[in-house]
Order: C-alpha cells, then sequence, then structure tokens
C-alpha cells in the first residue's frame, strides 16, 4: 500500500493474518487484562485528533483477519473530498477502494474476520467510530467500546454494511452518533446477543441501535439509559427490516419524539419476553411502530410514560398481543396509559393491563381501528374518560374479558369501566345500571361499533 497522505499510516493486516495483544515485553504468558497492547492513531501533534491515522487498524481481503487483545484509540476517520461525488475520499489498497470516512478504530472489509477481546475508546469516523464492517462475515465478541463518536454519520460504536455479523458479550457505553450512539447496520443479517448498551446518544436516532433493511436476531441483551433526540432511545429499526427480540431489558432509555424504549417503522417485528421499563417519550413511552406487523407474547411493560401511549404506541399496524402485562405506565396528558392504537387491526388475548393511567383511556385508547380483545383483564386504570377503555370510531368486539375497578378522575361512574365516543368530545355509553366503576364483569360478547353499542350477553361474577 502506497499513499502520499500521511494520514493513512495504519496497521495494515495482511489478509488471514492472527495478530493477537497481550504478551508482557521479551515474551511470556498471554494475559490482555494485565498487559495492555496499545494501538494509537495519534500519529502527529499530540492530542489533535485532526492530524490522527484515518484508522488504526485496517484489514482488507478474502480470507478476513482476526484481532484479539488490543486496546486501540484516537483513530479519526473523517475523509473528506469535496470533489469526489460520494463526498468522501478514498484510498486504493489491493485493488479495493477504502472510504477514509469507515472505521476510526477498526477498518475491515470483506472476508471472515473475529474482533475479540479489545478495548476501543475516542475513536471517530462518520460511520464506525470504533469498529466499520463493510461486506464478509463478522464476529465481534466480548469487547469493549466507549467514548467513540460518529458525531455527523452513523454508528458511533460500531457500524457494519452488508455483511453477516455475530455480535455476543460486548459493552458499548457513552458512545454518540446522528444515527445509532451504539450500533448502525444497514443491509445486514445480525444476531445481537447477551451485549450491554447504556448511555449511547443519538442526535437523531437509535441512541443504542440503528437498523435499516436487515434481518436482526437481539437476545439476552441490557438497554439502559440511551437517548435519541428524534427515535428510539433504544433501538430504531426502519424498513423492511425482519427483528426478533427475546428476553430484552430495556429500562430509562428516552426519546424526544418516539419510541423511549423501541421505535419501528415498516417492519415485520416478533417480541418475546422481554422487560420495558421507566423509558419515556412524546409518543411510545416503552414501544412506538408505524405500519408494522407486530407480535407481542409475554413481554412486560411497567412504569413507562409518554403524551400517547405510555406503555405501546401504534399506528396503522397489524398487531397480535398475547400474553403481556402492562402496569403502571401512563399517559397522563394524553390517550393510552397502557396501549394507544390508531387506524389499525388489533388482536390482544390473554393480557393483563392494571394500574395505567391516562387523560384517556387509562388502559387502552383506540381510535379508527378493528380491535378483538379475549380473555383480557384490566383492573385499576384510571382516565378523565375511560378508565378502562376508551374507543374512538372503529368497531370492537369484546368478549370473556374482566374489567376491575377501573376509575373515571371525575364522579361519572359509568364511563369508568369502557367510554365510547364518535365525536372529538366525551359521550359514554349507555352501559347497563348495575354496571359501576368497581364492579367485576365478564362480557361473553360486547360489540361496539359507529352505529350501534349493544351487549349481546352479560354474566356478572
Amino acid at each position: 500500500m502506497t499513499t502520499a497522505d500521511a494520514r493513512d499510516i495504519t496497521f495494515h493486516l495482511p489478509d488471514g493474518l492472527v495478530l493477537w495483544g497481550g504478551y508482557p515485553a521479551g515474551g511470556g504468558v498471554r494475559n490482555s487484562i494485565v498487559n495492555i497492547t496499545t494501538l494509537s492513531g495519534d500519529i502527529g501533534t499530540a492530542g489533535d485528533a485532526t492530524d490522527n491515522a484515518y484508522h488504526v487498524v485496517l484489514a482488507v481481503g478474502a480470507t478476513g483477519v482476526t484481532v484479539d487483545g488490543f486496546t486501540i484509540t484516537d483513530g479519526n476517520a473523517d475523509g473528506i473530498d469535496p470533489t469526489n461525488p460520494t463526498g468522501f475520499s478514498y484510498l486504493n489498497v489491493n485493488g479495493n477502494n477504502i472510504n477514509r470516512a469507515y472505521g476510526g478504530g477498526i477498518l475491515t472489509q470483506d472476508g471472515t474476520n473475529t474482533i475479540t477481546n479489545n478495548t476501543l475508546s475516542g475513536n471517530s469516523a462518520y460511520f464506525g467510530g470504533g469498529i466499520a464492517s463493510q461486506n464478509g462475515t463478522n464476529t465481534i465478541s466480548n469487547n469493549t467500546l466507549s467514548g467513540n463518536s460518529a458525531t455527523n454519520g452513523s454508528g458511533g460504536g460500531i457500524y457494519t454494511d452488508s455483511g453477516t455479523n455475530t455480535l455476543n458479550n460486548n459493552i458499548l457505553s457513552g458512545n454518540t452518533a446522528y444515527s445509532g450512539g451504539g450500533i448502525s447496520s444497514q443491509y445486514s443479517t445480525n444476531t445481537i446477543n447477551n451485549n450491554t448498551f447504556s448511555g449511547n446518544t443519538a442526535s437523531y436516532e437509535g441512541g443504542g441501535i440503528t437498523t435499516y433493511v436487515s434481518t436482526n436476531t437481539i437476545n439476552n441483551n441490557t438497554f439502559s439509559g440511551n437517548s435519541a433526540t428524534s427515535y428510539g432511545g433504544g433501538i430504531f429499526t426502519g424498513y423492511y427490516c425482519m427483528n426478533t427480540l427475546t428476553n430484552n431489558t430495556f429500562s430509562g432509555n428516552s426519546a424526544t419524539n418516539y419510541g423511549g424504549g423501541i421505535y419501528s417503522t415498516e417492519n415485520i417485528n416478533t417480541l418475546i419476553d422481554n422487560t420495558l421499563s421507566g423509558n419515556t417519550a412524546n409518543e411510545g413511552g416503552g414501544i412506538y411502530t408505524y405500519l408494522d406487523t407486530n407480535t407481542l407474547t409475554n413481554n412486560t411493560l411497567s412504569g413507562n410514560s409518554a403524551y400517547f401511549g405510555g406503555g405501546i404506541a401504534s399506528q396503522n399496524g397489524t398487531n397480535t398481543l398475547t400474553n403481556n402485562t402492562l402496569s403502571g405506565n401512563s399517559a397522563t396528558n394524553g390517550g393510552g396509559g397502557g396501549i394507544y392504537t390508531n387506524e389499525g387491526t388489533n388482536t390482544l388475548t390473554n393480557n393483563t393491563l392494571s394500574g395505567n393511567t391516562a387523560y384517556g383511556g387509562g388502559g387502552i385508547y383506540t381510535r379508527d381501528c378493528t380491535n378483538t380483545l379475549t380473555n383480557n383483564t384490566l383492573s385499576g386504570n384510571t382516565a378523565q374518560n375511560g378508565g378502562g377503555i376508551y374507543t374512538f370510531y372503529g368497531t370492537n368486539t369484546i368478549s370473556n374479558c374482566i374489567f376491575w375497578d377501573n376509575q373515571k378522575e371525575a364522579a361519572v361512574p359509568l364511563q369508568g369501566q369502557i367510554y365510547k365516543t364518535m365525536q372529538h368530545f366525551p359521550l359514554p355509553i349507555p352501559l347497563p345500571t348495575a354496571l359501576r366503576s368497581k364492579t367485576a364483569f365478564t362480557a361473553q360478547v360486547l360489540a361496539l361499533s359507529t352505529t350501534k353499542t349493544r351487549f349481546l350477553s352479560m354474566l356478572p361474577i
């Protein structure tokens, strides 16, 4: 590799190389924790990032490399070329064009690569402050990535593009980006297991993770205290993704606009056994989805808050919720303490909604939707109108559900359990006199439509 740009100086790894750090000076037993081996991109004036190496470590080739046991710092992939149509500058390496704006710490292109047991901090890039990977099959495990940045781009910690990636047991904390503070990925197949995402930030979307047009399996991760200015404090996933999330924990994440824990648009999502607590947003404190097909099973959402949809907010979606628990979520000044849905098809079975609060629809607020509720329990939810459910237009079928002790804050008991209106202003459902806010009941078939309200069968319990 020859170049006239001094910032192209890098640890250029030959294709197929296995590189291990952690040996003591003069040789001996390898221990990367005790014997810290540092690779630094601070090649110019000390402490001045503007003359740092574009990439501390660079690997390009069909075979791939292994990087194991290093501390990698001070790379700065900020290569800009206004004369190039892409806006970025490139270096030719063995016939391959390498983007100088990718991978401040490590950049891999093609091959089968293993990056493990490393610490990456203080690196920056437009794409992948800590690590960037293009194409190839990549295993990234047991690394710590902290304080890396992609301030004007994507993937403060890690950026992947058009590859197959397995990310296990990494710690990503305090990384920043415009999109994907911790990780950003596009056109990839990703397996993301047992990682910790904490305190990562995005000035636009995806405090913890951003994914586009990818297939993602996300299991057993912890997302805490991540934030995004607009969308997806924990995760943002957008446009033609297939997402399966299992047994993850989202706590204390925030988004100024939508999806404190998770934001998803135009995807197919399966969520199983996840816990979302204490997340906040303007809409969808726990989860916000738009134009999605969603299947949620055995999840717990508690203590999340938003203006609409304290626990979950869904717009124009097809949603199937089974065996979920939503408790203590709030939409104090808006609708849907537990769930808010607008213009979708919703099937809720065997869910429990308790202790949620809102201005309208303490448990559920639904607008212009087709809803089927079977074997659900709504108890102790509170709202100005519709302590249990607030429904505005739409068609609702409610079977074998228990409504208990749902409250309308004002003393109008018949509006405590279910509230139905075809206007923007309250019009209470004419419930039977015996049905009061603190009365439990099972509705075998309760049909609500924009033209009529009728109880086909009522069985007191």
